[in-house]
């Protein structure tokens, strides 16, 4: 089912019908319009959607390796290939969970140097994006861009604000649209408290990649 909604959902993007007004979803509209545009230009199809899915694997693994350079090549490229080794074992398909990481990941990586002023517009852009797409990511994007955040010169950060702002600026016009209650129910409300209980499972059920991280 989940493969399934990032399959149907674009399209009825592309056929006028919004999120949240004409069909369910509990996550942001970010990679539904992602897909949106990708359907539009190469048609609505398994492998196109894939594609993307592994675009955003791939942005993963070359923002790891860029944050990781700091502190050194090897450090870097090891980081890149236990990435590669853990994203190995998840499915293709393009999961709003990985639209999410990539561009948070990705923000980070342009927030590495807080000196350059479109670098930081451009870390607010795809900071912006991420939130558009995971919504929940919310609080780990506040605790990792703070620190870099308050090192900015005001300019910088002024920019790095713009950038997220124009980033949600279409989910700030579906609230116009649709009014913020069924928003607010949707990404807030029914995941948080109604859906995400049912979703408890055992460590067992994990990958074992997963497990060896834990143990």
């Amino acid at each position: 089912m989940d493969e399934g909604m990032v399959l149907v959902y674009p399209e009825m993007i592309l056929k006028g019908q919004l999120p949240y007004r004409d069909f369910e979803s509990i996550t942001g509209p970010g990679n539904s319009m992602i897909l949106a545009g990708a359907y539009a230009g190469f048609g609505p199809n398994l492998f196109v959607e894939r594609a993307v899915g592994l675009a955003y694997r791939i942005f993963i693994v070359l923002a790891i390796f860029g944050i990781a350079q700091r502190w050194g090549a090897l450090i870097a490229t090891s980081c890149a290939i236990l990435t590669i080794v853990l994203l190995a074992g998840t499915d293709l398909w393009a999961n709003t969970w990985y639209t999410g990481l990539s561009f948070a990941l990705c923000s980070l990586w342009a927030m590495a140097d807080v000196m350059s002023s479109w670098r930081c517009f451009v870390a607010g852009l795809l900071a912006g994006i991420a939130l558009l797409g995971r919504c929940d990511f919310g609080p780990a994007l506040i605790a990792s861009s703070f620190p870099l955040f308050l090192s900015m010169e005001r300019s910088a950060k002024l920019r790095f604000i713009a950038g997220i702002v124009l980033a949600l600026s279409p989910l700030i016009w579906m609230m116009l649209v649709i009014g913020p209650t069924p928003i607010f129910h949707s990404l807030f409300v029914f995941p948080v408290f109604k859906l995400n209980p049912g979703r408890h499972l055992a460590i067992s059920a994990a990958p074992w990649q997963m497990q060896c991280l834990l143990f």
